[in-house]
């Protein structure tokens, strides 16, 4: 049975949470209090100390004990990408996300190592005020074992992975529509008058279908579907070769696999007497800082940062996925967005 102390702090954090005690109010005097609660002014007094401790409640000079925020829900561990680009689109929004829902965030790196991160995590469970929840934005295949691991000792867990079916058991997922993505790359392409079109993409194999070769393959049915030629290109990092296919099917457009990829394209196209967006059009995918600083900017495909945020946090809320006999873990898909800049243009005969 809980002890009087207790009851009175849970009944001042219900009364904030529900706003009841709104944040910036001043609480009434302790005597009020303990008359509502039946117990005595110096058990409602220890309370507000605890919860000024905690930060719900300062003291204000002439005002007493005021409401400073509200509950926290929980503490949150976020085993950031070992990708670079995936943490500079998402780590900030997600941890500005965390803290206005009420969390508390400790964000944890994975470049560093799976021992160093193991080790990390396992230091935050073990600490007196332990974390409680998981985030971990697009492990690589090395890291999965140890966070399956890890993942087993948190009572919440959601995972950000771009492929779309859950490669973490009883783990909620928030991932990317590529079919969406794909729709409105090519819809745009389309509209300017392309037609013979290539994508870098992975090749689909009965064990791995891969989100890229998801991708692919709507680009496939909805260029030929409008009388175009779908030309999938699987070789990421040969541009040479990518000129090839450019030079012998006289290719308008390219969809590169991220905006790296595509600045790069757009360098060596120069390079080569193919002028951007006037010979051949350029997308890339991410929208970050280098689809901006490239010349021309980039017609890219946003991963949609704030929405994912958004839903990486609305996950996190949802009953725990334990067991196959309780809730099964959800999915969530968030539709990237297509921003149109100055490297796609109407296509121009050649």
């Amino acid at each position: 049975m809980s002890s009087l102390l207790d009851r009175v702090k849970r009944y001042l954090r219900n009364h904030i949470s529900s706003g009841k005690l709104a944040v910036g109010t001043a609480l009434p005097a302790p005597e009020v209090l303990a008359g509502r609660m039946k117990c005595s002014p110096g058990t409602v007094r220890k309370a507000c100390i605890d919860l000024a401790n905690e930060g719900m409640l300062k003291r204000i000079k002439r005002r007493g004990t005021v409401v400073a925020r509200k509950p926290r829900k929980g503490r949150v561990c976020v085993l950031l990408a070992h990708d670079s680009h995936t943490n500079e689109l998402l780590e900030n929004e997600l941890y500005r996300a965390l803290l206005r829902a009420q969390y508390d965030v400790d964000l944890v790196p994975t470049s560093l190592g799976v021992e160093f991160f193991d080790n990390h995590c396992r230091r935050l469970l073990a600490a007196a005020d332990p974390v409680d929840c998981l985030i971990a934005l697009e492990p690589v295949a090395e890291m999965l074992p140890a966070i399956e691991n890890l993942a087993e000792r948190f009572s919440r867990k959601v995972l950000f992975h771009f492929n779309n079916h859950p490669i973490l058991p009883h783990t909620h997922l928030v991932t990317l529509d590529h079919r969406q993505a794909a729709r409105e790359v090519v819809e745009h392409l389309l509209k300017l008058g392309h037609r013979r079109i290539a994508v870098n993409t992975d090749q689909e194999t009965d064990n791995n279908k891969t989100w890229s070769a998801e991708s692919g393959a709507h680009c496939k049915d909805l260029i030929e579907i409008a009388g175009g030629t779908y030309y999938p290109f699987f070789f990421a990092h040969d541009i040479e070769r990518l000129g090839r296919l450019f030079k012998r099917e006289r290719v308008t457009a390219y969809w590169a696999m991220h905006d790296y990829d595509a600045v790069k394209t757009v360098n060596f196209c120069n390079e080569q007497g193919l002028r951007v967006p006037r010979d051949i059009s350029i997308v890339g995918r991410y929208d970050t800082p280098w689809s901006r600083d490239c010349r021309p900017q980039l017609t890219t495909v946003s991963i949609n940062p704030q929405r994912i945020a958004a839903a990486l946090v609305e996950a996190l809320g949802r009953p725990p996925a334990e067991t196959p006999n309780s809730s099964q873990p959800i999915v969530i898909k968030v539709a990237p967005v297509l921003i149109v800049r100055a490297s796609t243009r109407a296509v121009q005969c050649r």
